[in-house]
């Protein structure tokens, strides 16, 4: 239902059922393991997502006690948490709420490796990819919010990090899921490193857009809408930044590669905005 209303916009009520849904894991914790009774006045998950919010980390540690599941459906609701800020402009916010995912979902992975390896224990198999791609997920969340967020507070250099650190658990993935993600990755990467900044390196940027078609020439399926705007979007602009400043000079793209020729920047812009705009088309989502 949260997810749903925020396909809709409807912030707000996402927001509460994120809420109510994290009350509801928390509260099933609580009965199958015990706590210490909790100081009064404070609710279990509706403190504000702050990277130090000592309740946060207290209800999420017993609920990963409890149940793998159960945690990974609360680290989800947390992110829908994250993105509610971020669209509401609370980048800074989302940023921290962010943050802290990363570190709850690093701290899953090496419990679940820690019991595996001492007690033997036997878990679903589908638990790490799903841990795995959540972190992957949460990682390049953070990283939009470095590259997209208010130019006057955003870290681009950050940004490329964030999307990097994501790319280093690609192989951890389903082979069959790998191609479409790095190359998702790689493009926004190129996107920060193409932007201006100290960190800029528009020669590397243009190398990752080539893999990045490479990969994605390789996957199998239909392309997702989001993934299809950026394979159209993003060589155009990292073209842009290193084509000469004379926008109403012919444009001299030629051949079938995402970096074939060196259009104007009005023109490899005006196409690529047009081959994104088919691909909105066809409808994006939130991105979860």
């Amino acid at each position: 239902m949260a997810w749903s209303y925020m396909e809709q916009w409807r912030i707000d009520e996402a927001q509460r059922a994120f809420q109510e849904s994290n009350r509801v894991l928390v509260s099933l914790a609580h009965e199958r393991q015990p706590l210490p009774e909790r100081p009064a006045g404070v609710v279990p998950s509706l403190a504000p997502p702050t990277a130090d919010d000592s309740t946060r980390s207290q209800d999420f540690d017993r609920v990963l006690q409890h149940d793998y599941d159960d945690a990974i459906d609360y680290l989800h609701n947390q992110h829908g948490l994250a993105m509610a800020s971020r669209f509401q402009g609370q980048v800074s916010e989302a940023a921290a709420n962010y943050r802290w995912i990363t570190g709850k979902l690093t701290l899953a992975l090496s419990r679940l490796a820690s019991e595996r390896t001492g007690s033997g224990a036997e878990v679903p198999t589908d638990v790490e990819p799903r841990l795995i791609e959540r972190l992957i997920n949460t990682q390049e969340r953070l990283g939009d919010c470095n590259l997209f967020g208010d130019p006057a507070v955003r870290d681009v250099k950050e940004a490329a990090d964030d999307y990097r650190r994501a790319l280093g658990w690609i192989g951890r993935m389903p082979a069959g899921r790998r191609g479409m993600l790095r190359a998702s990755l790689l493009f926004k990467q190129a996107l920060a490193l193409a932007t201006p900044s100290t960190a800029q390196d528009v020669a590397h940027a243009e190398f990752l857009c080539q893999e990045a078609q490479d990969w994605l020439n390789q996957s199998t399926g239909a392309t997702p809408p989001p993934l299809a705007t950026l394979a159209a979007l993003t060589p155009a602009i990292v073209r842009a930044f290193s084509a000469p400043q004379d926008e109403d000079r012919p444009s001299t793209d030629k051949g079938p590669g995402p970096l074939s020729g060196r259009p104007s920047r009005r023109g490899g812009c005006r196409r690529a905005a047009g081959r994104a705009a088919a691909a909105c088309g066809r409808g994006a989502g939130t991105g979860a």
